[in-house]
Parts: C-alpha cells; sequence; structure tokens
C-alpha cells in the first residue's frame, strides 16, 4: 500500500518536469528553479550575474512567474531577501498569492521589506500589504507578523482601517487567542460581534477581558443564519461542542455570562441548566493544591488567574517548583490552544523545551510552533519517549484540521527528523507534498527516478 502511494508522481516533480519538456530556456528556467528551490546561493549569484534581470519569468504549469514568486510561494525566505535586495519584484497577478503565501508561513522580514515597498507605492498601484498580511497571519497564528503590521501601520503613521482590524480580530478568535487579545488591546474598545466570537470559540479569559473592557452582553450577533445573544452562543457551542472539553469550556463560559446578567426567562433557565462556575471550582482548589489550580487554571484558558498569580509570585508554590509548575501549565494551554496563555507563561519564565514544542505540535497553530522553535525548543528531544511530528501525527489521526499541514512545515523547517513518517500512510495520502518539497533528503532517489521517468515519457 505505503509503495503504491509512493509511486504516484508528486506536483512539485510534474512541475519541475514541465520545464524540462516545455521550456524553450530549459536551461536558465531550470537553474533558476533548482537553485531557489535548494537556495543555492552561488548557483543564483552566477544567475544573476548573467542576466541581472529579476523580473524574468520562469515557466510552470500554471504559466510563468518571477523568481520572486516562485522563492516566496515555496516559503524559501532567505531566498526572497536575497532577491528581494537586488531588486527583485513580483508581478501584479501574483500579489495576492505571494502576500497570502508569506502571511501564512509567518515571513515576517519579507513582508517588511513588501509593506515598505508599497508604502513608497502611489495608492492606485499599492498591494496593500499590511491589511492582507494581518488577516492571513491572524487565520494561522503568526503573532509576530501581526504584531509587526500594527507596529508598521503607526511608524507609517498609516492607520489600518479599523474594520481590516476588527475583522483580523473576529478571525483569530477562532483559534488563535494570543493575537486576538494583541488586537483587542489595539482596538481599545468593544467592536461587533467581539463577545459574541469568543463565547462561541474562545475561552472564559477572553470572554471575562472583553466584559471588562465594555462589550455589551445583550448585543445580538447574527451568524450561521441566525442572530444570538452571547449568551446564546455559548449554549449553541455547548450543544454542538466538537469534544467533552470543548463541552466543559462552554459551560464555563456560560456561567461568566449567564451569572452576571439578566436574560429573558426562557434563555436563563437553559444557562441555569448548564452553567459551571469555574473561578469557584479553582478556588477551591487552590487551598488543596496552588500547583494543581494553576495548572488547571491555564488548561481552562482563565488568562486573567494566571496573570494574576504570576504577578503575585505564584502564592502558595515552593519557587524551587516554580519552572516545573510552568512547563506542566504551558504544555496544558497548548495541548487544547489557549495560545494567549501559553504565550504568556512563556514570557514569564516557562522553558520552550520540556514538552512544549511536542505540546503545540498536538494542539497549537503554525505560529506558536514556529515561534517556540525560535525561541530554541529542540525539534529532536524526545518528551515522554516521543518527538514532536509523533505528536503532530497523533493529531492527524484523531481528529485533522485545516492546521496539519502548516503544523508539518514548521517542524520540517525548523529541523525535525520527518523520514519516518514517510512509511505513515495517512501522512502521505495528506501531506506528502510538505515531505517531498521540504524534505527532499527522505526521497532523494525515487525523486531522481521520477523526474527521468518523466523526461522520458513526458504525456
Amino acid at each position: 500500500m505505503v509503495h503504491e502511494t509512493r509511486s504516484r508522481v508528486s506536483p512539485a516533480v510534474a512541475w519541475l518536469a514541465s520545464l524540462v519538456v516545455a521550456t524553450p530556456a530549459i536551461g536558465q528556467d531550470l537553474a533558476w528553479f533548482d537553485a531557489i528551490r535548494t537556495q543555492d546561493f552561488d548557483t543564483l549569484e552566477s544567475l544573476f550575474d548573467d542576466e541581472a534581470d529579476l523580473s524574468r519569468t520562469v515557466d510552470s504549469l500554471g504559466g510563468r512567474v518571477t523568481p520572486l514568486a516562485i522563492a516566496i510561494v515555496g516559503h524559501r525566505e532567505d531566498v526572497a531577501l536575497w532577491l528581494l535586495e537586488r531588486g527583485a519584484e513580483f508581478a501584479e497577478s501574483e500579489q495576492v498569492r505571494v502576500i497570502d503565501a508569506a502571511a501564512q508561513h509567518g515571513m515576517s522580514r519579507v513582508l517588511e521589506v513588501l509593506a515598505r515597498q508599497d508604502r513608497a507605492r502611489s495608492s492606485n498601484r499599492r498591494f496593500y500589504v499590511m491589511q492582507r498580511s494581518l488577516e492571513v497571519s491572524a487565520a494561522y497564528g503568526h503573532f509576530e507578523v501581526v504584531d509587526l503590521m500594527l507596529r508598521l501601520s503607526k511608524e507609517f503613521d498609516e492607520p489600518i482601517p479599523i474594520e481590516d482590524v476588527e475583522s483580523a480580530a473576529l478571525i483569530a478568535l477562532r483559534d488563535n487567542d494570543d493575537i486576538a487579545r494583541r488586537l483587542i488591546d489595539f482596538i481599545g474598545a468593544p467592536f461587533p460581534g467581539g463577545l459574541a466570537a469568543a463565547a462561541y470559540m474562545g475561552s472564559p479569559g477572553l470572554v471575562r477581558e472583553l466584559l471588562d473592557r465594555g462589550a455589551n452582553p445583550y448585543e445580538e450577533y447574527e451568524a450561521l443564519q441566525e442572530a444570538r445573544l452571547p449568551v446564546e452562543w455559548a449554549i449553541y457551542r455547548h450543544t454542538m461542542a466538537r469534544s467533552p472539553f470543548d463541552q466543559e469550556i462552554a459551560r464555563l463560559i456560560v456561567h461568566e455570562l449567564w451569572a452576571t446578567y439578566r436574560y429573558r426567562e426562557d434563555i436563563a433557565q437553559r444557562a441555569a441548566s448548564i452553567a459551571q462556575n469555574g473561578r469557584e471550582y479553582l478556588s477551591a482548589l487552590a487551598i488543596e493544591s496552588p500547583e494543581r489550580a494553576f495548572i488547571e487554571a491555564a488548561r481552562y484558558g482563565y488568562y486573567d488567574i494566571v496573570r494574576d498569580a504570576i504577578q503575585a509570585g505564584m502564592p502558595g508554590i515552593d519557587r524551587r517548583s516554580h519552572v516545573g509548575v510552568l512547563a506542566d501549565a504551558v504544555r496544558a494551554a497548548l495541548l487544547v490552544n489557549h495560545a494567549d496563555v501559553a504565550r504568556l507563561l512563556l514570557e514569564s519564565g516557562a522553558p520552550p523545551d520540556q514538552g512544549a514544542l511536542h505540546a503545540a505540535a498536538r494542539g497549537s497553530s503554525p505560529g506558536m510552533v514556529r515561534y517556540l522553535l525560535s525561541l530554541s525548543a529542540d525539534p529532536l528531544a524526545r518528551f515522554e519517549g516521543r518527538t514532536p511530528e509523533a505528536y503532530w501525527l497523533e493529531r492527524v489521526e484523531t481528529e485533522g484540521s485545516a492546521a496539519d499541514r502548516d503544523v508539518l512545515y514548521e517542524l520540517v523547517v525548523g529541523g525535525a527528523d520527518v523520514c519516518w513518517l514517510t512509511d505513515q500512510e495517512i501522512v502521505l495520502r495528506l501531506h506528502i507534498g510538505v515531505l517531498r518539497d521540504r524534505a527532499p533528503h527522505c526521497w532523494a532517489y525515487e525523486l531522481r527516478g521520477e523526474l527521468r521517468e518523466l523526461m522520458r515519457n513526458p504525456n
């Protein structure tokens, strides 16, 4: 079965072969493509000296594309920066794909260059790099890109339209609470749909944050063809929960809203039947075990409780145990994707190793995995006998999500040993492209064989 799956021609190989069989200037096209893919700067320097024309296009199955587009869409950030330093540009027709690809993979250095170039263009030639990057990076968990775009807008004295910031915040509320918090703080005031989105997709801590900022608990928000109050969105979340844990989170959020505000009798009755007072539970647990209470607060997304405990010096917890408790807490938060709590813990001294990367590979975003790797988390380390990509494989096998491919990408680029994944049928079926593209050492012999075969028989 595995052998049969491997024998199929990958899109990357087909594209490479198309250069060989369909392009008159095959030597130059193939040289550019291969030098970019392999990040061979010596060859790139030679090609630049020969041509000095970085606006040239290279043939591919989808038409002709610029070297800069190949580098960015292929996620070769260092090559893209090399090309940008030498004046390369992408074609206007490539703008959406290029900016999206850079933001999707957290290429903050490239996006900063593109944003600064964009600022210099006349208004009718703008690509609006900041606005587009903000929304895409919010979806993929790249906090650093979001933060960069907000800082650049201030530096340029060119505010990003507030509706774009609010849209990015709503996107982030789905999976990336750290970004949601950054954007909520930037907006500084309640915004339409924010509380409803937090009730339906966020955490008790985010709901409390928005309420403390003055969000209206009686504001109806329409989605899924129905307008509901925030507490009704939390009740609906409880009904539609994808897991017992998500159902628990919904009960905690219902209590945050129901216990403080008055609702119509039928709504109040439904809320009362499912509400659970998480704060009371944690207070009682803290008397018995401050360590467990701290870790549970992180697990359930009570950002304010974790923050206050850290600021107070983690009362009741032996100082000699602080690092271990922080490590347990950050893993607990990452496994259930409370990225705001995880980032707070990491910034407060939680170790980026000791299983944090493993937990992020299992439960968090591509951006969080990239962030941990930037903090020197070891992609080859084992936690409880398993490597980060083994935790990622468990994620794919048990639930699957749109982020799986990009989490794998970050692990591969970060140096994880992924060759053993080529024996996993589900990986070959769903994510073979990432391995072929970024882990060619796992496929070197077969890639050469496929390319030779396609060159002999292009049809």
